[in-house]
């Protein structure tokens, strides 16, 4: 919501007259619109009227996304995104795919007439299932999102 709060409105973008596109925005999409450096002079200035005429203080528009990393994660980024947790579940991956291999070769082989164990074939599988749970669980439950999604203005410079 607040991203799309964010979103350029072509009216504004225009050197003219944008009394009517600012009257439709929300308190909130107005507080962007005033943030957004796409929108024309003679726009922000309307923004600043429309925002002191409800009463609006202008303030730095943030969004605030639960469970994306802030300013204390960055300092450890490295190890947030590829220390032990990641490790592990790379670990419990290479097992589930491992496992899957293994099954599969032990019921190709029990098919053909191979004198394989059962005991085998169902070790193989139960360790299979057990490992791609595992694996589940640790790429559901992580604490970080492995994606950001960077929103912001002003160029390179405020990216870098």
């Amino acid at each position: 919501m607040q991203a799309q709060d964010m979103r350029t409105v072509s009216a504004l973008r225009v050197e003219t007259s944008a009394g009517e596109a600012v009257e439709r925005l929300s308190d909130r999409a107005l507080r962007a619109a005033a943030a957004n450096p796409d929108h024309s002079q003679v726009a922000r200035g309307a923004i600043a009227a429309a925002m002191s005429a409800r009463r609006i203080a202008p303030a730095p528009w943030r969004v605030a996304v639960r469970g994306f990393i802030g300013g204390e994660d960055l300092a450890r980024g490295e190890t947030l995104f590829f220390g032990w947790a990641q490790r592990a579940r790379l670990s419990l991956l290479v097992l589930a795919r491992l496992g899957t291999l293994i099954f599969a070769a032990s019921a190709a082989g029990r098919g053909m007439g191979a004198d394989i164990d059962l005991r085998v074939l169902l070790v193989s599988g139960a360790a299979t299932l057990a490992a791609s749970a595992l694996w589940l669980m640790a790429a559901t439950l992580q604490r970080r999102p492995a994606r950001v999604f960077i929103v912001g203005g002003g160029g390179e410079a405020a990216v870098g």
